[in-house]
């Protein structure tokens, strides 16, 4: 039995032949991440962030199928501020913007959502961009 030890001369040797052949970065799979986002929704007695609740219970539980929701929203949340007239502010008859409400309508089918609120914030400049929507 070879036991794996961190300053090993086979780590060395392997990586030499391994490297150039297998090696992955996030670009391998899509570039980066640019943005970080909030995606806040209020309801009569309740304010939540949607976005990261649904990332976390996907993260904490991949076969709860949760995955197909998180995809979604994300892509909806990219497609917008890739594509927005709006520098800030409020969010009038936004094609893109519909869209995600309308994901928040029915995932969030027991509750009543009185606002929706959108905030980027740029990964370098920390810049942030906050968006929103009265229902």
């Amino acid at each position: 039995m070879l036991l794996y030890n961190s300053n090993s001369k086979l780590k060395y040797i392997a990586g030499v032949y391994i490297y150039p052949y297998f090696h992955q970065n996030w670009e391998f799979f899509t570039y980066p991440p640019k943005n970080n986002f909030k995606l806040i929704v209020e309801s009569e007695n309740h304010t939540e962030d949607v976005l990261t609740t649904l990332v976390n219970k996907h993260q904490n539980n991949r076969f709860a199928g949760n995955e197909a929701h998180v995809l979604t929203l994300t892509n909806l949340i990219h497609y917008f501020t890739q594509n927005c007239n709006v520098k800030n502010g409020e969010v009038k008859n936004d094609n893109n913007f519909n869209l995600i409400l309308h994901f928040l309508k029915n995932y969030l089918s027991n509750k009543s959502i009185k606002k929706v609120i959108l905030v980027t914030e740029n990964i370098e400049t920390k810049e942030q961009k906050i968006y929103y929507s009265i229902l």
